[in-house]
């Protein structure tokens, strides 16, 4: 019996058979050849490492889909067709497998295809990367150096600011994308001001479960800051973060 999975790996949706006349049947044997032929020879002309796939064949009997597909990879009409199925799901602005393992290198993938590759991703997103939050936050969260001369190209939607930020609080994550550490993360997020304060604290408790030791080292770097704004607010929040990583529960003040 043939593997139902791989078999919609390779092409996500069984299309209906052939008959004339008859709307929404199968195409023929001639037709579904050269569509397939034509949708592997698109895949092939990109690169196996663009998309982590490993000994992809090239003789056209078989071609690996990438783990998180587009537009440029299926027609929008078989993407959707193939949700619908049960086959596909939507995830951070990518259309993912079903059974597509839901790790770091699959999240990175998917910030990787929303941003240029001199962008990092930061605050909620970065704690999406590293394992800390179940779904994406939207629109993305990037930022770049200071010094760093990039500008925000029009009809990318996504979050980008300059901030101040040293080599050693960058990690690659999977060799796709750029995320500021899980410690430069922590400091980020019970820094941030705005609407959505609640959220990013409760982002940065959930980083702080994972690994509690951040908290003492995000503590010391925010004392050892020199003239920071909002630091005695940040490390308000960050013991309120260490509390709910510790307990699950936020205190009032933090909540009202």
């Amino acid at each position: 019996m043939p593997n139902r999975a791989a078999t919609r790996r390779q092409w996500p949706r069984l299309a209906r058979r052939s008959r004339p006349g008859v709307p929404g049947s199968r195409p023929s044997a001639a037709e579904h050849s050269s569509t397939t032929l034509t949708m592997r020879a698109a895949i092939h002309r990109r690169p196996a490492s663009s998309f982590g796939a490993h000994n992809v064949p090239h003789d056209g009997v078989m071609a690996r889909l990438p783990a998180v597909l587009g537009v440029s990879d299926l027609p929008l009409p078989e993407l959707c067709a193939a949700r619908i199925d049960g086959e596909l799901v939507q995830l951070g602005g990518g259309w993912v497998p079903i059974d597509e393992p839901d790790l770091a290198a699959l999240r990175a993938e998917i910030l990787a295809r929303r941003a240029d590759r001199d962008l990092i991703a930061e605050r909620r997103s970065a704690a999406w990367v590293l394992g800390a939050l179940i779904a994406p936050v939207e629109p993305p969260q990037f930022c770049v150096p200071m010094h760093a001369r990039v500008a925000q190209r029009a009809g990318h939607e996504y979050s980008l600011r300059e901030v101040v930020i040293d080599d050693h609080d960058i990690v690659t994550v999977a060799g796709r994308i750029r995320c500021t550490s899980p410690v430069r993360t922590v400091l980020d997020l019970v820094r941030e001001a705005g609407p959505d304060e609640r959220g990013a604290m409760q982002a940065a408790a959930a980083l702080l479960a994972n690994d509690l030791d951040l908290a003492d080292e995000a503590e010391q770097r925010l004392r050892s800051a020199f003239r920071l704004p909002g630091k005695l607010r940040a490390l308000q929040r960050l013991a309120t973060a260490r509390a709910i990583a510790v307990t699950g529960q936020a205190q009032p003040s933090e909540t009202r």
